[in-house]
């Protein structure tokens, strides 16, 4: 008996090399890669502060006009799927931490009789059955880690992604809007002019009934284009997790001359 507790103690000592938790909580490659690939940083919020500081950087970064380099950055420290990513990625690295922990020895005093010793060789094996498995489930909870920390990964290229073309998509839609005011304004300018030459005899009717209906087209248009601006602000809200009314419709405005510029360059 004394021989079988030195082999079991000694089989105990040899796997308990257990895994420590990271000062970062898994987050140094998901960090790595949003600095290197996409030139932000990301941070996993972890307490009342860090999210006061957070909502206080979304606040000042939301005072000037949003580009989409900053739509990225207020995606990748700000939207709740990527936290909740994050947060799996801790509970992984706490499951890995648990998995590489032997379980506790057990002693028991007993006499030697009757069913006491079926007992005792019960617990034995069960003990011997957790540490004979002890490194295959450490390494299964290390494998499960690193697909976290893959995932967390793979998040933050989809948020930063998502970000960028909801930002594209919204700048478009509204200087859509905006070229389509200017249409509308001019199909107006156009539809009065034609009323008051048809009043002089300068225009006919077919001519005016023609800049009415030019009118009623644009202004359909700008109908649906401006449905579109709408959603398309909603989608970057969504992909920033900032409420509306807090990104400002201050864009910078393209123009024809920009696009020369750069085809002639």
């Amino acid at each position: 008996m004394r021989a079988r507790q030195q082999i079991v103690l000694g089989f105990a000592l040899a796997l308990t090399a257990c895994a420590e938790f990271t000062p970062d909580g898994g987050m140094a490659p998901v960090a790595s890669v949003a600095r290197t690939q996409l030139g932000v940083v990301t941070v996993k919020i972890t307490s009342a502060e860090e999210a006061q500081r957070t909502r206080q950087e979304v606040q000042d970064l939301l005072r000037e006009p949003v580009s989409a380099d900053t739509a990225v950055r207020i995606a990748l420290i700000n939207n709740r799927d990527l936290q909740a990513a994050f947060n799996d990625l801790g509970l992984a690295e706490a499951a890995s931490v648990a998995a590489s922990i032997p379980p506790n020895p057990r002693f028991s005093v007993s006499r030697v009789a009757g069913s006491g010793v079926v007992e005792w060789e019960m617990r034995l094996a069960a003990d011997i059955l957790s540490l004979a498995t002890l490194p295959a489930r450490r390494d299964i909870a290390k494998i499960g880690f690193a697909q976290a920390q893959q995932i967390a990964i793979a998040a933050t290229y989809r948020t930063a992604l998502e970000a960028r073309r909801a930002w594209i998509t919204s700048v478009a839609a509204h200087q859509i809007v905006r070229e389509m005011e200017e249409a509308r304004a001019a199909a107006a300018a156009t539809a009065d002019l034609m009323r008051r030459l048809g009043e002089t005899g300068g225009a006919t009717q077919l001519e005016q009934a023609r800049a009415g209906a030019a009118l009623a087209e644009i202004g359909a248009q700008l109908a649906r284009a401006r449905l579109a601006e709408r959603t398309a602000r909603e989608r970057l809200v969504r992909a920033e997790s900032c409420p509306g009314h807090r990104l400002p419709c201050r864009f910078q405005r393209w123009r024809r001359s920009d696009s020369h510029a750069a085809s002639d360059g």
